[in-house]
């Protein structure tokens, strides 16, 4: 079931600047009620910004976070990132229903997990270019209640699970690897097809895929839903197709 979250609270600090660069202390929960525009920011170990639904919180600049700590995103009002963040940290973001995280003004510039351990949960809306995990040891999950908008490509290091019960739209093709996984009981888009790269997708809802090929790479495709594919699937090596629902195949 989805998960709801209310006005920020427990606040350490509210508001504590109208612009400019802005280090988030640890062990504090930072909260936003106005709109602010911040400059360079640093987020330090168990650090948390809160932005309170209606409001928008805009980091123009650079983003410092240290490999090993931990922070968190809890988004009920818009947190947009201007520059393309990359986050060194193991990353909690919550966005809440009728909350927006993006990186760029129109969800056009890239955003990368490099943490060890990752959890993005939208009950909201999500818009990124490039979504990127690069951390090769590191557990990431996505649950999407909402809308997830990659505008360009996936790539995937790591342990990665997608579970989806609304909508995913993926713009280009997308690399993953044999950890990673794809649960999807809503719709998922994709422009294009993609390399499985010998990870799993199960699908029991829409399941779109435009031109291009999909290459399992060894990997299993599972379909219990219904599976639309106007490109080709190439299922090499030990590669698995299981259908029980409807899928509609234009080249196999």
């Amino acid at each position: 079931s989805a998960n709801y979250y209310a006005q920020c609270t427990g606040c350490t600090v509210t508001n504590p600047v109208s612009s400019g660069n802005y280090t988030f202390p640890a062990n504090s929960t930072v909260c936003f009620t106005t709109n602010t525009t911040l400059g360079d920011v640093t987020f330090e170990n168990n650090s948390k910004i809160c932005v309170a639904p209606g409001v928008t919180v805009i980091i123009q600049n650079n983003v410092t976070t240290n490999s090993g700590d931990n922070i968190t995103f809890e988004i009920g009002g818009t947190l947009q990132f201007n520059q393309v963040p990359t986050i060194n940290a193991n990353l909690t973001a919550n966005v809440q229903s009728g909350g927006i995280l993006r990186a760029g003004a129109t969800g056009g510039n890239n955003f990368s997990f490099n943490g060890s351990t990752n959890t993005l949960t939208n009950n909201g809306t999500v818009q990124v270019s490039v979504l990127q995990f690069l951390n090769s040891s590191s557990t990431n999950i996505i649950d999407n209640y909402d809308t997830l908008t990659i505008g360009s490509n996936i790539n995937i290091q790591g342990n990665t699970t997608f579970r989806n019960w609304q909508t995913i739209n993926i713009g280009q093709s997308y690399n993953n690897n044999a950890t990673s996984t794809y649960i999807n009981c809503g719709t998922i888009n994709s422009s294009s097809g993609f390399n499985l790269g010998g990870g799993r997708v199960i699908n029991t809802g829409n399941f779109n895929i435009g031109s291009g090929q999909i290459d399992l790479s060894g990997g299993t495709l599972e379909n219990y839903g219904t599976l639309l594919s106007t490109g080709s699937i190439n299922g090499t090596g030990a590669s698995i197709f299981y259908n029980e629902g409807l899928a509609k195949i234009t080249s196999f």
